[in-house]
């Protein structure tokens, strides 16, 4: 079952990536590292989550996107 996630996760963070904005600008911007994987993406929200317990009860999307722009954040513009 944790590997459905981890390609869950993959293809959200992978979609959010390439068209994924609010008002024009990214929602997460990823360093250089490579390959961004399923387990990584996994490992943002399972860290994520107990110290925001509000989106616990959120969408999937929502979490994901929350935990992706707090530990991947943009550059001011």
């Amino acid at each position: 079952m944790s590997a459905v996630a981890e390609v869950i996760a993959s293809a959200f963070a992978s979609g959010m990536s390439w068209a994924g904005t609010i008002e024009g600008h990214p929602l997460y911007c990823l360093p250089p590292i490579g390959a961004f994987t399923g387990n990584q993406a996994m490992s943002i929200l399972e860290s994520f989550i107990p110290d925001h317990p509000e989106t616990a009860d959120k969408t999937y999307g929502l979490a994901l996107s929350a935990s992706l722009r707090q530990a991947f954040p943009c550059a001011p513009t």
